[in-house]
């Protein structure tokens, strides 16, 4: 019994990670999502998609690239949890050596000295910067122009992180960071269809951020579909929200509707 289990949730999760490939396969455009660093960072460079990265490190991240192969194959190789993963950084985050402009042109010819420690604990983790994604000009909106919606590209991929999330969507990259400040995760996540996770408020540091609202800045992280996890396509929430609906009507029916009219009844209070 316990080998048919195990199997039944190993088919289950190869048809999750299936209908996962599809979706950002549909959010490219039907085309095959790269199998590799250099194909991602050529099709981040052409933009054909969703215009989604301001500045691609191809040839920085083919190097690490090259690195990370050396080292898997090295004996004793000591490989962080996110080794070998591309990853892109919305411009917001200073990268050392690499332009960060926070979509603004105020800030076209910034190049920092250091990187942000968010993108310095990535580095110590094995991961590899593939490109900085566009954002709404100092993080300070939804709409993150020129990119656009991968699953509609009349429709805009909601902000500021727009970029991290349309790059997420259509494969470019498995992972990217982004900023949170009045819903920059929670809107391009919905968006885009992807993962977002806002974490608690101090977690992650912000040092080396363009800061929008110190009191209410969040860094956080959009990712694309894993087993047991996958993104709604458009209609999805509809649907779900429909079955929810259906679900709350037999609750209804079997006396939850006079338990929930009994809940909300003013109490009484008996007084001296």
């Amino acid at each position: 019994m316990s080998g048919e289990l195990a199997w039944t949730r190993e088919t289950r999760g190869r048809e999750r990670e299936s209908v996962a490939m599809d979706g950002q396969r549909a959010a490219a455009g039907g085309k095959d999502i790269p199998a590799t660093i250099a194909e991602a960072a050529a099709l981040l460079r052409r933009g054909e998609v969703s215009e989604a990265c301001v500045t691609v490190m191809a040839e920085a991240a083919l190097a690490q690239a090259r690195a990370a192969d050396e080292t898997r194959n090295a004996e004793d190789a000591d490989l962080g949890p996110l080794f070998g993963i591309p990853l892109g950084i919305k411009d917001l985050y200073q990268t050392r050596g690499v332009r960060t402009m926070a979509g603004s042109a105020v800030l076209v010819d910034w190049v920092p000295e250091e990187d942000a420690a968010a993108v310095t604990r990535l580095a110590e983790a094995g991961a590899i910067t593939l490109c900085k994604t566009n954002t709404h000009e100092f993080a300070y909106g939804t709409v993150t122009p020129p990119t656009r919606n991968p699953w509609d590209l009349e429709r805009i991929p909601g902000g500021s992180s727009g970029g991290s999330a349309a790059a997420v969507a259509t494969g470019e990259c498995l992972g990217a960071l982004g900023t949170d400040t009045g819903g920059s995760i929670r809107i391009p996540a919905a968006a885009c269809g992807v993962t977002g996770l806002k974490p608690t408020f101090g977690l992650v540091s912000r040092h080396g951020i363009v800061p929008l609202s110190w009191s209410l800045d969040h860094l956080r992280a959009a990712a694309g579909c894993h087993r047991g996890l996958r993104p709604a396509r458009p209609g999805q929430r509809a649907a779900r929200a429909a079955r929810l609906r259906q679900r709350r009507r037999r609750r209804a029916g079997a006396g939850g509707c006079r338990a929930r009219a009994a809940y909300r009844r003013p109490a009484r209070v008996l007084l001296p």
